[in-house]
């Protein structure tokens, strides 16, 4: 999904599609919907951590990579238009597996 991003352009940001530092051309259209379930997928992780049901450095290990890029792509996001006020769960699922792996190298 995520290599589904619009072409980015050279004015584009560095964030806003450019996964592998190359641009990508467009390869089909993904939609809100797509995005949403691909997000709840992570929700739904968290909660399951939060509560105890899933070890969090196997959720990490398995499921954070594809996550912690589609939190930092901004323009993929675009029509998300409630990201910023809803998807806490989400939200703190980037972050709790971003900050891991930060925590990680930093130990090396």
């Amino acid at each position: 999904m995520l290599d589904n991003t619009p072409a980015i352009t050279p004015s584009s940001s560095a964030n806003s599609g450019d996964i592998n530092g190359c641009l990508s051309p467009t390869k089909g259209f993904v939609s809100l919907y797509q995005k949403e379930m691909f997000m709840r997928f992570f929700e739904e992780l968290n909660i399951q951590i939060q509560e105890g049901n899933l070890d969090k450095q196997q959720v990490k290990d398995l499921f954070s990579y594809y996550a912690i890029k589609f939190g930092k792509i901004d323009g993929f996001r675009e029509n998300v238009t409630d990201y910023d006020t809803n998807w806490s769960n989400f939200k703190s699922f980037v972050n709790l597996m971003d900050s891991d792996c930060k925590n990680e190298n930093d130990s090396k």
